[in-house]
């Protein structure tokens, strides 16, 4: 009689444990989700004024890598989101020159994007903070935040942070 309520419990303790792995998505299937999601990661952003015959042109080179399982790409735009030193906002659109904007995975690329609307060149170089955004096919979009005419790239606390202080405070901050 003990052997039959402890087979009991066993199978009971048995069934619990495989309703919660692999009942209603399961554990298994979650990890699988979280392990194989679509990742972007940069590795070099530089930004260059270029001064051709009277034309200034504004560009973005850099290197992203898809980090998931599965290619991935960009869309065709990059937006930026800007405050001057005077805390003057302004929002500018780049658009990526390359055609081929797929990125197979584990493989860096590089790419390069030309001012296409909103401010002048010149406003970009000596604007404060800067939130680039680019946005993938798949996944969530990367912002990389700029601080400075120096082009330092800073986390974003503490480039909330850095802005809060700088548009209360007027507090700048040195490099």
């Amino acid at each position: 009689m003990g052997d039959i309520n402890l087979l009991n419990i066993f199978q009971a303790i048995t069934k619990n444990i495989l309703v919660f792995i692999g009942g209603t998505g399961g554990i298994l299937y979650w990890w699988d989700r979280l392990r194989n999601r679509s990742r972007l990661k940069v590795y070099s952003w530089d930004e260059t004024l270029l001064d051709d015959s009277g034309s200034e042109s504004y560009f973005i080179n850099f290197e992203i890598e898809s980090l998931g399982n599965e290619s991935n790409s960009l869309e065709k735009f990059i937006y930026l989101r800007g405050f001057t030193g005077a805390n003057k906002k302004f929002l500018c659109t780049f658009i990526i020159e390359s055609p081929d904007r797929n990125l197979p995975p584990h493989t860096p690329q590089s790419f390069q994007a030309l001012l296409h609307s909103g401010s002048t060149p010149t406003d970009l170089l000596f604007s404060w903070f800067k939130r680039y955004t680019i946005v993938p096919t798949r996944g969530r979009s990367i912002k990389i935040y700029i601080r400075s005419a120096d082009k330092i790239r800073i986390s974003y606390l503490r480039y909330e942070y850095e802005r809060f202080m700088s548009h209360w405070f007027k507090r700048r901050y040195k490099n």
